[in-house]
């Protein structure tokens, strides 16, 4: 897999992380009207515009054969958008005005349907390519509406000098969710995805600067609709955090890739991929004792899923299954100890009040934290030893170190030390390990004629596999396809005679 082909797959993953990320962006937004039973002074353009150009997304992507990220993000976007929509259009003081804009979304939407219909069908007699081409500059006009719909109230914010009418958290992730699309389609070369996510960063931009030279002002009966600056921050963190912990919770997915390609996991430990099981089990009772349901609850659900899932690959493919075992049994045991005190502890048998229970397990999540990110150096010794670092997870120690900066700031921002304690420490021990990935990286020969070949793992007396080639035979390509040994330090060694007329 070349370099191009990796940056890809990482733009591909950032992208459709935060395109769920902004066609969830007006949840927050959602959650006043709720409890206000009213929309205030804020448009129903985002709400529409969300469902709007998700429809037209639809077809694009259909054309384009673009299934992930683009069609699958756009199935959300249409059935977030509509219910959306439909609770605006409940709670708002103007209904008339909003009935006219959904007429708009309603007309746009047949247009579309109809020369999609028409076009895939060969009633109009395009090629594929001119389809794309025309459902391209479609979905530009209504993706560059949809960027600017937070700002469609910008006259009120001007002339009333608050920014209370324009949704914060969908500007945020616009900023995000552009830049992200915009580095995917300039390497897919695709300018139709391109062109107005660079208009969409800018408009987010322009948003967030509004919202900082406009801040926010008590509204009549004395609350403040749109967020302060400390709370301003917390929604960023708590955006990143939710980002970086999905990409935390998968990212050992590339050595899983491994795994499954050699069958075997090499010199790999089982730790990391039970560590996420254990400290997202624990995130679990946590979250619940604390009330904080995004990002730790629903983050954890995904690690405990992910952690199960890479365990049980891990023992299928493990070459140590009787070592894999005994980590399991200790596992289990500090799991059903974990659950058995939350279950007490939360139904009021131990006698702790709501702050004790939380101040307890929040000392289980600090050692849960440490451990998980102190996971990818338990073979440390070895790559000393070896001097390669391919037994610690690179993906995972990379992630680490955003992930538990974020979550890091994070607490801070919300004056939680259970969360800000545990992820100092793993700031400094993933940085530890990049440190000595970096050290011990893999070096490239000078001579042209050996070829290294990585595979699993380099065995514990540090012996190096040769494979010397005759002249007769060919590239050392069909050489490697064979299972000679497992050792990334392997190497393929042409004869001297390689090359010499007889």
């Amino acid at each position: 897999m070349s370099g191009h082909d990796v940056a890809v797959i990482v733009a591909r993953v950032l992208t459709l992380i935060t395109t769920i990320m902004m066609r969830l962006s007006l949840l927050p937004d959602f959650n006043r009207w709720r409890k206000n039973q009213s929309t205030g002074d804020m448009s129903v353009m985002p709400s529409v515009l969300l469902y709007t150009n998700c429809y037209a997304l639809l077809f694009y992507a259909y054309v384009i054969d673009d299934m992930l990220p683009l069609f699958v993000t756009s199935v959300l976007g249409v059935i977030a958008g509509g219910l959306l929509a439909f609770f605006f259009y409940r709670w708002t003081d103007n209904k008339r005005q909003v009935i006219k804009i959904f007429i708009g979304s309603f007309i746009v939407c047949l247009l579309v349907t109809t020369y999609a219909t028409l076009a895939m069908t060969g009633v109009t007699g395009q090629s594929n390519s001119s389809q794309g081409s025309t459902l391209g500059c479609i979905t530009l006009t209504t993706t560059v509406g949809l960027y600017a719909s937070p700002m469609t109230t910008i006259a009120r914010v001007i002339r009333t000098k608050t920014s209370s009418s324009m949704p914060f958290t969908m500007g945020v992730v616009n900023v995000i969710n552009s830049f992200c699309w915009g580095f995917y389609a300039s390497l897919v070369g695709n300018w139709f995805i391109l062109a107005p996510n660079i208009v969409g960063f800018t408009l987010g931009s322009i948003q967030l600067t509004l919202t900082f030279i406009y801040p926010n002002k008590p509204q009549a009966n004395g609350q403040v609709i749109s967020p302060g600056a400390n709370a301003i921050a917390t929604i960023v963190f708590q955006v990143l955090t939710i980002i970086t912990t999905i990409l935390m919770r998968i990212s050992l997915l590339p050595d899983f890739n491994r795994w499954r390609k050699n069958k075997t996991t090499g010199d790999m430990s089982v730790l990391p991929s039970v560590m996420i099981f254990g400290n997202s089990y624990g995130g679990l009772f946590y979250a619940i004792a604390i009330d904080n349901w995004l990002p730790l609850f629903a983050t954890s659900i995904l690690g405990v899923v992910v952690g199960i899932l890479l365990t049980v690959f891990f023992y299928h493919w493990a070459p140590n299954k009787p070592a894999v075992i005994k980590i399991f049994i200790g596992t289990f045991v500090v799991c059903v100890i974990i659950t058995t005190y939350n279950v007490l502890a939360l139904a009021g048998v131990t006698g702790q009040s709501d702050s004790s229970v939380s101040t307890t397990l929040g000392f289980i999540m600090i050692a849960a934290t440490c451990l998980m990110y102190a996971s990818p150096m338990t073979t440390i010794t070895r790559v000393i030893k070896t001097k390669t670092p391919s037994s610690m997870p690179f993906t995972m120690g990379v992630v680490n170190v955003m992930n538990s900066f974020c979550w890091g700031v994070y607490g801070y921002l919300i004056n939680n030390m259970f969360l800000l304690a545990p992820n100092i420490v793993g700031v400094t021990l993933s940085v530890i390990q990049m440190v000595v990935t970096y050290i011990y990286r893999s070096k490239p020969s000078k001579d042209d004629q050996v070829a290294s070949l990585t595979s699993d793992y380099l065995q514990d007396q540090g012996e190096l596999n040769v494979v010397i080639l005759s002249p007769k035979q060919g590239d050392y390509e069909d050489i490697g396809a064979k299972d000679y040994c497992k050792s990334p330090s392997f190497v393929v060694l042409h004869s001297p005679s390689r090359g010499r007329r007889n």
